[in-house]
C-alpha cells in the first residue's frame, strides 16, 4: 500500500506493509512481527482493523540485524516463545511433529520460506533432541530459524499472551535496573 502525504508543493510516498510483507522481508514468522509490533520493538500503527509498518521501519529493523545492533530484546522475546515450544515438543512428539510436517509443506508455497522449510526439514530428521536443541540454543544460526518455528501453533493464543506479557514485565525491570 502506497499513501501519499502532501507537505506543501511537495508530494512523499510512504510504503505502509501489512505484517504478512514484513514477514516475508525479515525472514520471519507474521506471529513474530506482532509480537514484535505489540511489544513495541516495531513501531506499527492501525489502518482499521489492520496494522501496518512503515517500509522505512522495516529497512531499519534490517539494518540493526545487518550490524548486530538488535539489542531490543525481539530475538530474545523469541527464544522464550521456542522455549515453550520446545516443552511442548518433549510432552508430545508425535503430535508437534506431524504439525511441524504440515507446516513446512506450508511453507514451501512460500519462496521467502521454502530455504527455512528445509533447514527445518533437517533438523526434523536428526529428531526430537536436534529439534528440542535447535529450539533453545541461543546462537545466530538457531535464531534465524527460530524465527521460522514450525512449531508455533503448538502454542495457544493464551499461551503467547502469556509469555509475550511475562517477557515484557521482565525486560522492562531488567531495563529499569540498568
Amino acid at each position: 500500500m502506497v499513501v501519499y502525504v502532501v507537505i506543501g508543493a511537495f508530494a512523499v510516498y510512504e510504503e505502509l506493509l501489512s505484517t504478512g510483507a514484513v514477514a516475508r522481508l525479515i525472514g520471519a514468522s507474521r506471529q513474530h512481527v506482532v509480537d514484535l509490533c505489540d511489544t513495541g520493538q516495531m513501531a506499527s500503527f492501525r489502518v482499521g482493523k489492520h496494522r501496518r509498518v512503515r517500509r522505512e521501519t522495516v529497512n531499519a529493523y534490517l539494518a540493526d540485524r545487518e550490524h548486530g545492533r538488535a539489542a531490543d530484546g525481539s530475538h530474545l522475546l523469541q527464544l522464550w516463545s521456542c522455549r515453550v515450544q520446545a516443552a511442548h515438543v518433549a510432552l508430545d512428539w508425535g503430535h508437534a511433529r506431524d504439525l511441524a510436517l504440515r507446516r513446512l509443506a506450508e511453507m514451501r508455497g512460500d519462496s521467502h520460506l521454502a530455504w527455512f522449510a528445509d533447514q527445518w526439514d533437517g533438523v526434523l530428521a536428526q529428531g526430537v533432541e536436534a529439534v528440542m536443541e535447535t529450539l533453545t540454543r541461543r546462537d545466530e544460526e538457531a535464531a534465524v530459524l527460530q524465527n521460522t518455528s514450525p512449531f508455533i501453533d503448538l502454542l495457544s493464543d493464551d499461551e503467547r499472551g502469556r509469555i509475550t506479557d511475562a517477557f515484557i514485565e521482565w525486560w522492562g525491570s531488567r531495563r529499569a535496573a540498568a
